[in-house]
């Protein structure tokens, strides 16, 4: 006779240690499943306890430097090109710094010649201005004669008007002429300079303040440390000898002195050469001349041509010049330079010294003479 109860509970008893075994099982191997789930979200929890970068904590600036104008004892430093203006006009225009010329000029085209109120005026048409062509109307102040080498004299109106360059504002007397063929429409003498500006050749559009540059800055957002957004950066001064508008020089080859006028209109030095001969001497060219001295002396100097230039002349042929190559001494300073040979028995100095002499070697006062050299002595009557 078969007992079903005992069996039953045998059975039971299997089924339970088997559970048993089987849950032991999977408590010791985790599935592979619940491993790739660890191993995810440990990289996750490591990058969240991360503290935040340190450029999260700076914040970026602009910082804008800006070119001022510099003075020299008072007097405003100034290139060989600035920026002019007509302000009773209102027109502005590029001009050249001219320590050569007495008197200031304009590019004054169709000129016409009128009587108003029984006084003689002048209309007149400005080219190349911040208007482009502007008609102008003024009372003639004077009229002059311009003497030519070479040529016949020509009558100019002459004006006043008001320009400003910089800090400075001038009425002064300003000639008309056509400058079609002239790089700048405003030439500025002596009569604008004398006592306001120093010239430095070597730079230009230095009178005003300009933006440079700007600049990106990044400095921490808890710094309570100001930082300037606008720098001011003044025109470098060059540390250069300080010449006037005429003064004394000298040549090794010659022991005599000769007055020079400094001259920042002219690209190139200028000479007075007389008997100019050129001649081939080992296949090069060069030249004769006789250097005008005091006292009616005269040094004749052989030397080689460096180059020719062709001087263009007003209803006459144009003229071939010879270029030569001569050391100066002027002070302290000794430098070699370009000369054009040239008669210049038409003009008051026998010597001109233009901006390839001055670049970066001398600046130019014109209210001071000798400034750089001795006054030539004067023999008693």
């Amino acid at each position: 006779m078969i007992h079903y109860p005992a069996l039953f509970a045998v059975l039971a008893s299997l089924l339970m240690t088997g559970c048993n075994a089987l849950m032991s099982s999977h408590q010791a191997e985790p599935s592979s499943s619940q491993d790739s789930a660890q191993q995810l979200a440990e990289p996750i929890m490591k990058k969240n306890i991360h503290e935040p970068s340190a450029e999260k904590h700076k914040k970026a600036m602009r910082q804008a430097i800006y070119q001022i104008p510099s003075h020299i004892e008072g007097r405003l430093l100034v290139g060989r090109s600035e920026k002019a203006f007509l302000p009773e006009q209102e027109l502005a225009l590029e001009a050249k710094m001219d320590t050569g010329a007495a008197v200031s000029s304009i590019d004054a085209r169709s000129q016409q010649i009128f009587e108003r109120d029984g006084k003689k005026w002048v209309k007149f048409i400005v080219a190349r201005s911040s208007e482009s062509d502007a008609s102008i109307e003024l009372p003639v102040k004077r009229m002059i004669l311009i003497k030519r080498p070479n040529e016949d004299p020509v009558e100019r109106p002459v004006v006043e008007m008001t320009v400003s360059v910089g800090d400075i504002t001038q009425q002064i007397e300003i000639s008309l002429t056509n400058r079609t063929n002239y790089e700048f429409p405003l030439l500025l003498g002596r009569n604008f300079l004398r006592d306001m500006v120093v010239v430095d050749v070597s730079k230009s559009f230095v009178s005003q303040e300009k933006l440079l540059k700007t600049q990106s800055l990044k400095r921490s957002a808890t710094s309570n440390q100001p930082v300037a957004t606008r720098i001011l950066k003044p025109v470098a001064i060059n540390n250069v000898p300080v010449l006037g508008a005429v003064e004394t020089i000298s040549f090794p080859e010659v022991k005599e002195t000769l007055p020079a006028r400094i001259d920042t209109g002219a690209k190139t030095s200028s000479i007075d050469a007389r008997n100019i001969e050129t001649f081939k001497k080992e296949n090069h060219h060069w030249v004769r001349f006789s250097l005008r001295l005091p006292d009616d002396k005269k040094h004749t100097i052989e030397l080689p041509v460096s180059r020719f230039v062709l001087i263009k002349r007003h209803g006459l042929p144009s003229e071939r010049r010879p270029v030569v190559k001569m050391q100066v001494i002027i002070g302290d300073i000794t430098a070699k330079t370009e000369f054009t040979l040239r008669n210049r028995k038409d003009y008051d100095y026998p010597v001109l010294i233009g901006v390839r002499f001055l670049n970066n070697t001398a600046i130019v006062d014109v209210s001071k003479k000798f400034a750089g050299s001795n006054a030539p002595l004067r023999k008693k009557s």
